[in-house]
């Protein structure tokens, strides 16, 4: 027998050659809840049980807009209505977060710059003094990059 063949109980290999029963209502015993109100009877001034969600209905009221609704203003429908542009100004003001962050941002450049420039000073006045090695002065050169780059890393891991 197949594994189909034992799911249906059926006798045969084929389920096709096995009749096919139909289901029918009468057969399939009611609900416990379908019992008590068959056994109660029918009322008499009862309302109509409400549709279920899937049959389709006609609505018994069809909505029509207001007449107003459609009308045309008097004076204003033989020349076309501008529409408002909002100019590169208006956006910008509707953005101000934006522009309050953007603006923080530059001043952050700045600083950075200011900061850098006098660091090269002091450093190049360090250097040129003559009385570092060779050695000390590489050491002094690099250190800059090098402190600006782990700066960064802080910053960006701290955040």
């Amino acid at each position: 027998m197949t594994e189909l063949s034992l799911a249906y109980q059926l006798d045969e290999p084929s389920f096709m050659a096995a009749p096919v029963q139909q289901y029918s209502p009468q057969t399939a015993p009611a609900p416990p809840a379908m019992q008590q109100l068959q056994n109660q009877g029918p009322r008499q001034n009862q309302a109509p049980p409400p549709p279920s969600p899937g049959s389709m209905q006609e609505p018994t009221q069809l909505y029509t807009p207001p007449s107003a609704m459609y009308q045309q203003q008097s004076g204003s429908g033989s020349r076309s209505r501008m529409e408002y542009q909002e100019t590169f100004w208006d956006r910008l003001a509707n953005k101000r977060w934006e522009m309050v962050k953007f603006f923080v941002l530059a001043l952050i450049v700045v600083l950075a710059l200011s900061i850098d420039k006098v660091s090269t000073h002091y450093l190049d006045s360090y250097i040129n003094r003559g009385f570092l090695t060779p050695m000390n002065e590489l050491v002094v050169r690099m250190s800059y990059p090098v402190i600006v780059i782990l700066l960064l890393w802080l910053i960006k891991a701290m955040g």
